[in-house]
């Protein structure tokens, strides 16, 4: 099978789709030389782009293959005409939804923003020069809001447009106002929210497009800083933490701050959303409280830490007794799990996973097994896999893809996929070294680094029976 050195006789094989004329995996990307990992990072029309990166030069062998320069390249949909692309190391890039079917680039040392052609046969037009590569990333309709400093403490917010004809050139700056602070600027499409020199915290609403005026509103005084979610605003101001429902024009006073010890969830649609509220402290698991939006009903855990928001209303976190999962908007709690855990979860909106291995380590040695666990809102809890180690992927139809029996020294292991009822595992390809998901439903990209198969494979799976 291309792509796939021999299995162990007792390992099945995973049944996979032909593609591109092989009955099994197909070559993406051939490479020259070592690399560290590798992913599939987006489809783009008939262009998939891989990124690539070199292994460290500094790399021992005796340790994780750490990651070293980033190239990207794009190629067609059987890897034919592959083109490496001029993005930088550190360039962030994405996919616009104000151009379709492009690509933008935004180097952070500059500032510039390109419009991008992700074949690499056009060049790139230059759209802005902003500040952060953020500013940008958020796409508002409105266009780009940039807070240019002046000084340590203050800058200018400029609003720029989104050119209509890119290729004619970026579209000039709008100034909107001075004398703002920095780090306090909030945008949303077309409205944007800041502290000024006053300490006010304002609202700026364009109602007929980018170059009009803006209607001005003060919504609290005396702020210091402020978080915001949703139609809510959390402000500190004058010791205390006040909460603003912009959508009522209603202020609360939740209590003393900081608001370092607040954070605000909202779904963005409905007003739903809570507060959690919990005191620094020396303790490892302090009390919480949680308040419920837009009524405001509280009710408080003795002991919790590191809560995560699955959906809105639930969290998940862990008290003295082990992993809890919390109803705020029902007012309970329930222990759904005891046992170790390694503290990177993956997340959905109604689910959560860890692996349960390597004693509640952070960075623990990829080689180390454990079964993965999946917990439901509903205090549902599963086993995925009777092992897998921290490079896994849940699939859409719920089976894993997993790296096992890494060896020490090559630093590759067996790609296998896992069924969630029985547990079997099925071999994908052996000698792999990095994994992601790939484009497709069912499709993995896996990268090879022995000389004869040297490169960036894809596989994709046949439906789970």
């Amino acid at each position: 099978m291309a792509g796939c050195a021999e299995p162990a006789p007792e390992q099945p094989l995973a049944e996979l789709e032909g593609q591109c004329g092989e009955a099994g995996p197909h070559l993406v990307l051939p490479l020259d030389s070592s690399s560290a990992a590798a992913s599939s990072a987006g489809q783009y029309g008939d262009r998939t782009l891989v990124a690539v990166w070199d292994l460290d030069p500094e790399q021992t062998g005796s340790e994780p293959p750490s990651r070293g320069a980033r190239h990207v390249w794009s190629v067609g949909p059987c890897g034919e005409d592959p083109v490496r692309l001029e993005i930088e190391d550190g360039d962030t890039y994405w996919r616009s939804d104000i151009y379709p079917g492009q690509m933008m680039r935004c180097a952070p040392e500059t500032g510039v923003t390109e419009l991008f052609d992700p074949s690499g046969q056009h060049p790139p037009s230059p759209l802005f020069t902003t500040e952060t590569c953020a500013s940008v990333r958020a796409e508002r309709a409105l266009g780009v809001f940039n807070l240019r400093p002046v000084d340590d403490e203050f800058g200018v917010l400029e609003l720029l447009p989104w050119p209509e004809d890119p290729a004619a050139g970026p579209a000039e700056p709008i100034e909107v106002i001075d004398q703002v602070r920095l780090g306090s600027l909030r945008t949303y499409d077309a409205r944007a929210l800041l502290r000024t020199s006053a300490d006010e915290l304002v609202q700026l609403t364009w109602s007929a497009g980018a170059d009009t005026e803006p209607q001005s509103e003060v919504l609290l005084e005396n702020v210091t800083s402020i978080r915001s979610s949703g139609p809510y605003i959390l402000g500190e101001s004058e010791g205390s933490v006040l909460l603003l429902n912009r959508d009522t024009q209603v202020t609360t006073d939740l209590g003393p701050g900081p608001i370092s010890s607040y954070a605000l969830y909202t779904d963005g649609s409905e007003g739903l959303g809570f507060i959690r509220y919990q005191e620094s402290s020396q303790l490892t698991h302090p009390p919480v409280r949680f308040y419920t939006l837009p009524d405001l009903e509280s009710f408080e855990l003795g002991a919790f830490r590191a809560s995560t928001l699955l959906s809105s209303g639930y969290v998940w976190g862990e008290s003295p007794q082990g992993t809890v999962l919390v109803d705020v908007f029902a007012g309970t709690s329930e222990l759904i799990y005891q046992g170790p855990m390694h503290p990177i979860l993956r997340l959905r909106d109604d689910w959560i996973s860890w692996l349960g291995c390597c004693d509640g380590a952070f960075s623990p040695s990829s080689l180390e097994e454990g079964p993965l666990y999946r917990s439901f809102t509903d205090g549902t809890l599963e086993v995925l896999a009777a092992r897998a180690t921290t490079n896994y992927r849940i699939l859409e139809d719920d089976r894993t893809a997993t790296l096992l029996d890494i060896d020490a020294e090559a630093w590759a292991g067996d790609l296998v996929v896992v069924d969630p009822d029985t547990h079997e595992e099925q071999l994908i390809a052996a000698g792999v070294r990095d994994f992601s998901s790939g484009p497709g439903e069912r499709e993995v990209f896996y990268l090879v680094d022995d000389a004869d198969r040297r490169g960036v494979w894809s596989a994709t799976l046949a439906p789970r029976e």
